[in-house]
């Protein structure tokens, strides 16, 4: 007994600061659901800081899957390791690692840990219906030993989304290549967060045009889109020094709320002739 009274005296002789230099600052940064349709796939996003000073010991998350939902894999921050349930099934995700680092600086901002996982929403879950995610991460020697989040997941009616393109059948290097982009949505909800884009192309893209989206070189964006039909011309400049005889051009459209990306790519394929040789002036004698 006068042992452990001496012990106790030791430790609490210590400044406050050596007692805080053993410890891990762990916190949530986002746990994150989002959107889903009814037998869609989407991705549960889990991140985490820690502040330091010291490494966080005996770190564990577990992200448990309700009913509504089942499991189709991970991915995980490279210091971690995850055991999930059985593909197909509802339970719990695991992730451990005896020591998890404090979290670099870089820029202006911590670069968070995380762990990810993808969930399949059950085709009979209607449209409307919330899914919440429990999250619960725990160490050995953090502030907070135990901390809990919950990520939350709505389920929304699908769009269906088509993509068409019309491009010249040939063109002269150097010159411009324009393509016209006509996107579907067929419904039944309007499209969400939908962005149509080229994805690869030898070409460079110069600018995207909609009509009233928000467009860049390669690309147009809206955060609604009705069912019906929207129209985009892609300029795009052919290298003058290209030496293949065409260009592939590659489109995609995406949304959020799509349940069916089997026809949300296409690609396009344009030959290519050859730049003419430069002009010579002819000498002019006097």
């Amino acid at each position: 007994m006068f042992g452990r009274s001496l012990a106790l005296v030791a430790l609490l002789a210590l400044p406050a600061h050596a007692l805080l230099s053993e410890t891990a600052d762990l916190r949530f940064d986002a746990a994150l659901g989002g959107v889903a349709v009814p037998g869609g796939f989407t991705t549960v996003d889990v991140q985490f800081v820690n502040y330091g000073p010291s490494p966080a010991g005996d770190l564990k998350v577990t992200i448990g899957i309700p009913n509504g939902a089942t499991y189709d894999g991970s991915y995980y921050a490279s210091d971690m390791k995850c055991a999930g349930p059985p593909a197909g099934s509802t339970g719990t995700l695991t992730c451990t690692t005896p020591s998890l680092g404090v979290s670099p600086f870089i820029g202006a901002h911590y670069v968070s840990s995380f762990v990810d996982f993808n969930p399949r929403i059950d085709p009979a879950t209607p449209p409307g219906t919330v899914l919440a995610f429990p999250v619960t991460m725990t160490s050995s020697n953090a502030l907070q030993p135990s901390q809990s989040a919950t990520a939350m997941l709505r389920v929304v009616t699908p769009a269906d989304l088509t993509i068409a393109v019309k491009s010249p059948a040939q063109v002269t290097a150097g010159d411009a290549l324009v393509s016209t982009i006509t996107v579907t949505n067929h419904g039944p909800a309007d499209g969400m967060s939908v962005e149509v884009y080229v994805a690869s192309s030898p070409a460079h893209p110069q600018q995207m045009s909609g009509p009233g989206w928000s467009c860049w070189a390669s690309g147009c964006f809206t955060n609604t889109f009705p069912p019906g039909t929207a129209t985009f011309v892609l300029t795009s400049l052919v290298p003058g020094t290209l030496q293949d005889p065409e260009v592939t051009q590659r489109f995609e459209v995406s949304s959020i709320n799509e349940l069916d990306y089997r026809d949300n790519t296409i690609s396009v394929t344009t030959a290519v002739n050859p730049a003419p040789p430069p002009s010579r002036r002819r000498a002019v004698h006097h």
